[in-house]
């Protein structure tokens, strides 16, 4: 039955009403029709557990309220576990998650592989041969940025005589176009044109964790594809050149007859052009950052003749 003071549930042979005190001791002399109002058939099955005793309702209320909680901490736990669902809704990730691109599967397998990469641009890769007045035999590497001019290392071409390159096994002859020798950089003019790959610059520059690869021609092996990552920026060294900053770390392994290749990402973009070797180390080469050598395109460069033999 309910209790026609204060509505809450009572059992039927309760003569007192816990909660607001109202005494059924004389439910017997009431008329018919106020018992039948007390008495309710369709009374929720928690109903006929509850006492008068207070002692017996405290302890109803702190189960109810550990019920209460227990579905609370349950619900959080759902969304926790359910949080791979929401981040598949767009409407309801948070912001962050917006601005966050996640490849497939398939992607990262294409994204993390070289080899199509030196698929598209090896063909834009070719060995600078160097002979000096005396009898000096030098070899570098050099890449297309048009498809008659190249660039290599200034170092590479450094009192040439004659400088030819290689990209088949056919060399052909090819002018010191202009030199940078702040940046340890030079530009060729092929004495024809070149159906090879032309590289761009990265627009951006590359940072510390960035994939790289090498292509060039180390110890006048044939041409030669090193994978590694950028290291560090802003780098100053000393080489036998001269002394040079603001240059790229890699731990791409970079050998003599590298020096003038490029220092490609994944998209094939030019991020550093191969200079340098720290002899004494393990895994520490050095690049041109690829702003430095997009520069070359737009500033006017120092002339350097070929040396005249007597």
């Amino acid at each position: 039955m309910r209790c026609p003071r204060c509505g809450t549930w009572l059992r039927a042979d309760v003569s007192l009403c816990g909660p607001c005190g109202a005494d059924f001791g004389t439910r017997a002399k009431q008329p018919k029709s106020v018992l039948d109002d007390l008495i309710v058939e369709d009374a929720p099955p928690w109903a006929s557990g509850w006492a008068s005793d207070p002692a017996a309702r405290r302890r109803t209320v702190r189960v109810r309220r550990t019920l209460v909680s227990i579905g609370a901490v349950g619900l959080v736990a759902l969304g926790a576990a359910g949080a791979t669902w929401i981040d598949d809704e767009p409407s309801r990730r948070p912001v962050a998650a917006d601005e966050q691109r996640y490849a497939s599967a398939g992607e990262m397998a294409r994204a993390s592989d070289f080899s199509d990469v030196y698929k598209t641009v090896n063909g834009g890769v070719g060995q600078v041969l160097v002979e000096t007045c005396d009898d000096g035999n030098y070899t570098g590497t050099g890449f297309l940025i048009r498809p008659r001019l190249m660039v290599t290392a200034h170092h590479v071409i450094e009192g040439a005589a004659t400088v030819r390159v290689d990209f088949s096994g056919d060399p052909m002859v090819a002018q010191i176009d202009g030199v940078d020798t702040a940046r340890d950089l030079a530009v060729l003019r092929l004495d024809q044109r070149i159906d090879g790959h032309v590289f761009d610059f990265a627009p951006d520059e590359a940072v510390p964790g960035t994939r790289v690869a090498a292509i060039g021609y180390p110890l006048d092996e044939p041409k030669t594809l090193t994978e590694g990552t950028i290291s560090g920026l802003d780098r100053e060294i000393d080489t036998e050149s001269g002394s040079f900053d603001g240059m790229v770390q890699t731990d791409t392994a970079i050998n003599p007859g590298n020096s003038g290749g490029p220092l490609v990402d994944l998209n094939g973009n030019v991020v550093g052009v191969a200079d340098a070797i720290r002899k004494n180390a393990q895994g520490i080469g050095f690049a041109v950052p690829a702003s430095a050598a997009a520069d070359l395109m737009t500033r006017p460069l120092d002339a350097q003749e070929l040396e005249t033999c007597s």
